[in-house]
């Protein structure tokens, strides 16, 4: 790992503290993270990317009690090749029956595109709307819900902002 990455892991793992530490008395634990989400990753239905690992609640107390509540998210194609296909992309909880938070129709996903939680071919589930939250103890992935392969596409930048509590 270069220094650069190593200072970034250092600030993020005290930020990660420091949260832990006070983010119970003021209603829950604030995250913001982006992955780097490659097109060609998808190569059939139910195709899964980890977004959020479900141990990663742990650092926050017993993960077990603990709920993911996303609040933002936003995407941005990282490139000019847009995703082939029609299909829909699914971001759930990691659980054997999930709770989804968003659906994405990748026919969206053009070149250089940055869309958000209200840009069109994106809809937000009761989950999100409701902020009831993902399952107890889950993290959260990308999924692949229709018929693939997405076979080209620049990378998908996404980001995602909410509470841990």
């Amino acid at each position: 790992m270069d220094d650069k990455n190593k200072q970034l892991d250092q600030q993020y793992n005290m930020k990660a503290e420091v949260a832990r530490i006070i983010g119970g008395q003021f209603g829950g634990y604030q995250f913001t993270f982006t992955k780097r989400v490659p097109a060609t990753h998808f190569t059939a239905v139910d195709t899964v990317f980890e977004l959020l690992a479900d141990d990663v609640l742990n650092q926050y107390g017993n993960g077990a009690n603990l709920k993911v509540y996303p609040q933002d998210l936003r995407m941005a194609v990282d490139g000019g090749t847009a995703w082939t296909g029609s299909q829909t992309l699914s971001i759930e909880d990691t659980s054997d029956t999930p709770v989804q938070i968003a659906s994405i129709s990748t026919s969206q996903l053009t070149a250089n595109v940055a869309l958000q939680k209200t840009s069109s071919g994106v809809t937000l589930s009761d989950a999100y709307n409701k902020n009831s939250g993902l399952g107890y103890g889950k993290g959260m992935r990308m999924r692949l819900t229709s018929a693939g392969p997405i076979v080209a596409g620049s990378d998908l930048l996404l980001t995602i902002s909410g509470v841990i509590r």
